[in-house]
C-alpha cells in the first residue's frame, strides 16, 4: 500500500513520528492540570509542540541505531 513514486523516501521515519505522537498526545490533551478555557488551551498548544518534538527526536535516534540495510 505504502509503496511508489508518490511515496516520500523518509516515509516510515514521518510514519513513527505521528504514531508516537498520537499515543503520547492523547492522553496529554484530555485533562489539563492549568484551570480555565484560555489556558488550556495554550497549554495543550504547548503540550502538542514538545511531544511533537519529542516524537521526531525519539526516531531519529531510533533510526540513527537501526540503518537501513542495503539491497
Amino acid at each position: 500500500i505504502f509503496q511508489g513514486p508518490a511515496v516520500h523516501p523518509q516515509f516510515s521515519k514521518w510514519s513513527y513520528a505521528y504514531m508516537t505522537m498520537i499515543i503520547i498526545l492523547a492522553p496529554a490533551v484530555l485533562d489539563s492540570p492549568v484551570g480555565g478555557g484560555g489556558t488550556a488551551i495554550l497549554w495543550r498548544l504547548f503540550l502538542f509542540l514538545v511531544i511533537a518534538v519529542y516524537g521526531y527526536v525519539a526516531v531519529a535516534v531510533f533510526d540513527a541505531f537501526w540503518k537501513k540495510r542495503p539491497g
